[in-house]
């Protein structure tokens, strides 16, 4: 199963929306995976509330070592109405795409040779009723030891689900024998996926960068740059880009989070419409540090630097 992401970082990745159509065709229930209907849907109801999104999840990665061997997730329910909550784990790792796009892969049975943590943890409780305002503390646990001393990982994915929510007063009041049009109420349910890493004590890591390729299209330059890891753990910091022109100077920069489990080639796009012509050159940096995660949690990586010139007509 796959999620929308920007790599590897925390957020609500997919959220599974259900129609409920009252009227010529009562009982009919259509459900879909959307990423860009779950947008669509909170811009046509920006006063709405959306229940599930109010369950808060931290922190926004968990490490487990062979001398630490669980580690605690809060969640908050944040919202007014009673929110049904249920965490499982699942391996995955981010990917990208043939433009450069990354998402994130989340595989139910990954084969044996995959350094999945999955077996070797446990969630308690898996499942819990978080009334508004409450918090509980979800406990993530090793059951097992570390069968490589390789860096294992999983994903530990939170379902939330407002109670009662989704069937609005038009569509619970809905007279279907005077009047035959459909009523559509919506159920909405958002999945917040974090990383996981069970960590052994002499976990290292380091990349290695190809040669960057660069397109000049519509306008806009699009840079990619493929990205591989070493070592016995993944790569998790941020990608820095930066546009100068023939004197140095920084004339755009982009910053994408990095998580290379495997290999990575993430793009980046500047916008040529307000440059002038002439000789520019695009850095990369690769480091090993997140803003979002603190740095007692990443394993330290050397940083990678590469450039890449380019002549703009």
């Amino acid at each position: 199963m796959r999620g929308l992401a920007l790599c590897d970082q925390p957020c609500r990745v997919r959220t599974t929306w259900k129609r409920y159509v009252a009227g010529r065709h009562p009982g009919v229930r259509l459900k879909t995976t959307s990423h860009a209907l779950m947008l669509l849907l909170t811009i046509m109801l920006p006063v709405a509330r959306l229940a599930a999104q109010g369950v808060l999840v931290a922190p926004t990665a968990l490490v487990l070592t062979e001398a630490r061997r669980s580690a605690t997730v809060t969640l908050v329910n944040t919202s007014t109405t009673t929110s049904d909550v249920s965490l499982s784990l699942a391996f995955g790792y981010p990917e990208t795409d043939s433009l450069g796009q990354m998402h994130l892969v989340l595989q139910d049975r990954p084969a044996d040779s995959m350094p999945s943590a999955v077996s070797l943890l446990s969630v308690y409780p898996s499942r819990v009723r978080l009334p508004p305002g409450a918090t509980r503390v979800i406990r993530v646990v090793a059951n097992a030891d570390l069968p490589t001393r390789h860096e294992h990982w999983a994903r530990l994915v939170v379902t939330s689900r407002g109670v009662g929510a989704g069937v609005s007063h038009a569509a619970a009041t809905h007279d279907t024998a005077n009047d035959p049009s459909p009523s559509v109420a919506l159920a909405l349910e958002v999945r917040s996926i974090l990383g996981v890493f069970y960590r052994p004590a002499d976990a290292s890591t380091a990349l290695d960068a190809s040669e960057p390729n660069v397109q000049l299209r519509d306008g806009q330059l699009h840079a990619r740059i493929t990205l591989m890891r070493r070592g016995s753990a993944a790569y998790v910091g941020t990608l820095r880009a930066v546009l100068r022109n023939d004197r140095g100077v920084a004339v755009q920069e982009a910053q994408v989070p990095l998580g290379v489990y495997y290999t990575l080639s993430p793009r980046v796009t500047f916008d040529l419409s307000r440059l002038p012509a002439g000789a520019y050159n695009v850095a990369w940096q690769a480091i090993s540090e997140r803003p979002d995660v603190p740095r007692a949690l990443l394993t330290p990586g050397a940083p990678v630097t590469t450039n890449v010139p380019v002549r703009i007509p």
